[in-house]
């Protein structure tokens, strides 16, 4: 389930990956990166409230992922957390400092 819902995210298929993800989640309740995935789904279809909620539960269970991370920053912005973003990205830089993406992300946090 948890394969089938990553595949179903990078195939924008947002609505059925989030149900295979929730499903996954009911068995599985301790794998970050599934609701880091099921974060991006909600974001991706607007729901933000919920992306949050489910970054915050997948840094819980591992506070070092920079995907999640990444993906906070992305959602305190859009929720209009400016300090909150920039205490999440400043985690995320100092995890990974010459990635690509979060030297595009770090010139969108100079700009707020």
């Amino acid at each position: 389930m948890f394969l089938l819902g990553r595949f179903l995210t990078r195939n924008k298929q947002y609505e059925d990956a989030i149900d295979y993800l929730n499903q996954y989640n009911v068995l599985k309740p301790y794998n970050a990166d599934a609701y880091t995935i099921l974060a991006v789904c909600e974001f991706r279809i607007g729901n933000i409230e919920k992306a949050y909620d489910e970054l915050k539960r997948s840094l819980s269970l591992r506070n070092d992922n920079p995907s999640a991370l990444y993906n906070l920053v992305k959602v305190q912005m859009a929720l209009g957390q400016n300090n909150e973003a920039h205490s999440s990205f400043a985690a995320l830089e100092f995890l990974r400092p010459n990635h690509p993406r979060v030297q595009a992300l770090k010139k969108k946090m100079e700009q707020i």
